[in-house]
């Protein structure tokens, strides 16, 4: 049996194999040796993913206060509370990104995953939002580009480093 710290352990008998082996040499069982997958983040892509999620979170606090037309979609069922619950989630993920892009500078796969979703969510919302309001009132609020730009950065990102 191989040393202690040279060795693989197998998930379904618990046999120590050699570093090499891809399958156990007990029970057959195929040995999974699984890299954490994490998206490196170089310093101007981590300002400026801080300085768009920050912009997000006073945007998005300032337009669920002040804008009259959220208030009228807040209030119907169906497309107000989705609106809404955009918003309300946009900004709990945006304080949660912030705080991630202030301690790391690698994201792992879940980190990366809610990046994405802090940009999408309320992308969709601040988008229908305009939409209903160019149609309705003629008064809009252009904050969904600054959620275009973020999504376009985070996909220069994971093609730059894929």
């Amino acid at each position: 049996m191989p040393l202690e710290g040279q060795s693989v352990k197998c998930p379904k008998c618990g046999y120590e194999n050699p570093p090499s082996a891809k399958f156990c040499m007990e029970c057959g069982a195929r040995l999974v040796k699984k890299q954490p997958v994490e998206l490196k983040l170089g310093e101007a892509e981590r300002m400026l993913l801080k300085a768009i999620f920050a912009i997000s979170l006073l945007m998005l606090i300032l337009e669920l206060s002040i804008n009259r037309l959220l208030h009228v979609l807040v209030s119907t069922p169906i497309i107000g509370g989705a609106v809404g619950f955009s918003y309300v989630l946009g900004i709990a993920l945006s304080l949660y990104m912030l705080a991630v892009l202030h301690r790391k500078v690698s994201l792992t796969h879940i980190e990366s995953m809610a990046m994405i979703l802090a940009i999408v969510v309320p992308l969709a919302g601040t988008l229908a939002t305009y939409l209903i309001s160019v149609f309705t009132v003629r008064t809009y609020s252009p904050l969904w580009v600054v959620y275009a730009v973020a999504l376009a950065t985070i996909w220069r990102a994971y093609r730059e480093r894929g």
